[in-house]
């Protein structure tokens, strides 16, 4: 690729019909708005909904990547991670996964978790790439999500050939 070609996304607000966490269950974050930049050829590659591949990144060059998600809510005690993974025809893997650490406690004694993660890798074209979440505080737990805010989102971006 030139110098002159680029790869960026950044997908954020969750859907709110997806905005519960389960319990001891691994969950696709589903994002509502992005924003990209992105040369013509190249276009595009994050899908917001779909019926297949929602909230999904398609790596349309191959090469090294740059992906970094974060997502905040409130639960008891407990544990909780945050994961990337990436799919290519029948193999999948998860790229790096990281715990969630304490930020805040809530007035009802809710402890507010922050997950956060950054990789880099390196993607083949066709690659599809993708945020998941999991706690197990012993309930379900709802997605911390005020207005403005920049702790709930998934972002890549194209670092170079291989």
């Amino acid at each position: 690729m030139g110098a002159g070609n680029k790869i960026y996304f950044k997908a954020y607000s969750i859907l709110s019909a997806n905005s519960t966490i389960a319990n001891n269950k691994w969950t696709k974050l589903i994002f509502k708005n992005k924003s990209y930049i992105s040369n013509n050829l190249l276009g595009d590659n994050f899908v917001i909904l779909n019926s297949t591949d929602t909230s999904v990144y398609k790596v349309s060059v191959a090469g090294i990547y740059s992906f970094s998600a974060s997502i905040k809510f409130f639960a008891p005690s407990g544990n909780s991670y945050i994961r990337i993974m990436a799919e290519k025809g029948n193999s999948v893997r998860v790229v790096g996964s990281s715990f969630g650490t304490k930020t805040s406690v809530s007035s009802a004694g809710l402890a507010g978790i922050q997950l956060t993660i950054n990789v880099e890798d390196l993607f083949d074209a066709g690659t599809n790439v993708w945020v998941e979440v999991c706690q197990n505080t012993g309930q379900n737990v709802k997605i911390y999500e005020p207005l403005y805010s920049s702790s709930t989102f998934f972002s890549g971006h194209f670092l170079g050939d291989y």
